[in-house]
């Protein structure tokens, strides 16, 4: 999940307050990231064959060069467009903040800001965004405090342990005394995804850092990222980023 991903490199083109009536429509591949947060209105995000619901105050973000169908029965939000230089993952990942109060419409005060065009202005904006992002899983650790506090056990042993190919879910509900239904379904209220897709993106997101440093070759980055192969690892890395392992380390090698 791009929201909890250590160490962007953000540049903000533009920012906008968009605000649509009752409307369908599609969205061609665009060559920049968007973060965005609803004011008001909600909306549905059609991608993949899947239904992204997007309601006031949630905070939604879409990946570069995807084509997706979305619709709203009215709207307003703060879009921001960004370049990401060290990001490619080609999920829609959104972050709901239940709290009912205007403190939680952080996207307003960076639009205010950058509306101002005021000497500094993007540099300001740029640190309120990261400032965003680096609050955001505290957001939600708060925001569903009694919740967390359930699973609490069970997420700390996941973020130590997830390269381990013998973690299982099954056993991550043991370390709560849950359910394993139970522990799937506040797993996904709390952080959006499946404890499995939770779990996919961190080694993912270990193996491109790997893969990065050029110290490794990719089926030792399969064994230390918790993957039970390399065919299995290289699908899983493909379907995730649009890149086959050895594609993505080519990209480095063509720099050095």
């Amino acid at each position: 999940m791009v929201f909890f991903e250590s160490g962007l490199i953000l540049d903000i083109i533009e920012i906008f307050k968009i605000t649509r009536g009752n409307k369908k429509f599609s969205t061609k591949k665009r060559n920049f990231h968007v973060f965005s947060q609803r004011l008001s209105g909600t909306g549905r995000i059609f991608y993949k064959g899947e239904t992204f619901e997007v309601n006031t105050r949630d905070i939604m973000y879409v990946p570069s060069n995807i084509e997706y169908t979305q619709e709203t029965e009215g709207e307003t939000l703060i879009s921001i467009h960004v370049n990401i230089y060290n990001y490619s993952n080609k999920s829609i990942d959104i972050i709901s903040l239940l709290k009912q109060n205007s403190d939680n419409f952080v996207f307003k005060e960076i639009y205010k800001e950058w509306s101002k065009k005021e000497c500094g202005y993007k540099h300001r904006c740029t640190a309120m965004l990261y400032n965003v992002l680096s609050n955001l899983e505290q957001l939600v650790n708060s925001e569903y405090s009694h919740s967390f506090d359930v699973i609490r056990n069970s997420v700390n042993y996941l973020k130590a342990n997830y390269t381990d190919c013998a973690l299982t879910i099954p056993q991550l509900a043991a370390l709560s005394n849950v359910s394993e239904v139970y522990f799937r379904k506040i797993f996904k209220r709390l952080f959006l995804v499946s404890p499995s897709k939770y779990i996919t993106d961190l080694r993912i997101a270990q193996a491109k850092k790997m893969i990065e440093s050029g110290y490794y070759k990719i089926n030792e980055i399969a064994g230390l990222t918790g993957f039970s192969d390399t065919k299995y690892f290289s699908t899983v890395f493909k379907k995730t980023t649009g890149q086959t392992p050895t594609q993505y380390q080519n990209l480095f090698n063509m720099d050095a």
